[in-house]
């Protein structure tokens, strides 16, 4: 799998489960998430949210964590409290759920770009594999820390699991000549093919001698297929980009449907190989609201 199908994947998983968890949407949920961000570390670079977060919920499951949350105003911690209790019940964090975003610029970013932006870094989901899973890709898009949470046996399986796969692949003579430059590069795409190769060559039964469970290779290649199913086509960007704004004017009620299509046809220019009829703008729409429903990224172009 490519760098671009794990980024637009998550990508749009994101979109979906953003959409679904705004129909739940209350007033307080954008002052409970000024007053977290509010209040900084200056020893955290930016990303207190996320830390405190993630200790918080470390705290609340195991009675510890590895960040003093005693520093934090008792006011600010106690709606952390909220904060992460909405954040766990959607995946992702608050912050990133109530973020505004545009689906007409997502149009002509994946348009100019032939790929979507990259997608936030998940909170935690129900499964601790699949928060692992999901953790180990994206946290490599951006500039920042890995903080895993969920449980603590699974998590240092995983995390010892993922050390072997990266020591196996330095180790393994049968890569050492066309991966070598890779391995040794600093910057930040090249560290990403690497963890990409890692999860390839684990899931592709590239694993046979490296010491690690079977009850957890098993676990994480289900996860790996519960996140990055077979039926995701990169080619579908455009198309969900297209639904996605169509979706978001008829529940705003922000243009009319032939107002809203005269837009997209604005980008995506009616003498281009590919350009929809009005038909099938329909049929990714109505697919487009059951992704959201599911929270998941279902197959929204029909294969030829």
């Amino acid at each position: 799998m490519s760098i671009d199908r794990f980024k637009n994947l998550l990508f749009w998983r994101y979109q979906y489960v953003k959409r679904k968890a705004l129909k739940d949407y209350t007033a307080d949920w954008r002052t409970i998430v000024q007053q977290v961000c509010a209040w900084e570390d200056e020893g955290l670079k930016g990303d207190t949210h996320r830390y405190v977060s993630n200790a918080l919920l470390s705290q609340l499951q195991f009675g510890e964590s590895s960040f003093d949350l005693s520093s934090v105003p008792s006011d600010i911690l106690s709606t952390y409290r909220h904060y992460v209790g909405l954040s766990a019940r959607y995946g992702y964090y608050l912050l990133d759920i109530v973020q505004e975003d545009n689906s007409l610029d997502l149009i002509k970013y994946v348009n100019e770009n032939d790929s979507t932006p990259p997608p936030p870094i998940p909170f935690v989901q129900q499964d601790p594999w699949e928060s692992f899973v999901m953790k180990m890709i994206t946290v490599e898009m951006h500039d920042v820390e890995y903080h895993p949470v969920g449980d603590k046996q699974v998590n240092e399986s995983l995390n010892q699991a993922s050390q072997v796969i990266v020591d196996g692949f330095k180790a393994s003579a049968a890569v050492e000549d066309s991966y070598s430059e890779e391995l040794n590069r600093k910057d930040k795409v090249e560290r990403l093919s690497l963890r990409e190769l890692v999860v390839e060559k684990y899931i592709e039964g590239n694993k046979g001698n490296m010491d690690i469970p079977t009850a957890d290779r098993n676990e994480l290649i289900k996860s790996y297929n519960k996140v990055f199913p077979s039926s995701f086509r990169v080619d579908s960007n455009l198309q969900r980009a297209a639904a996605l704004y169509l979706w978001d004017c008829a529940q705003n009620s922000e243009k009319s449907w032939d107002g809203a299509v005269r837009k997209i046809r604005e980008i995506w220019k009616p003498d281009l190989e590919g350009n929809p009829v009005e038909k099938q703008f329909g049929e990714w729409v109505s697919k487009t609201e059951r992704c959201i429903e599911m929270g998941q990224v279902l197959s929204i172009v029909s294969r030829p």
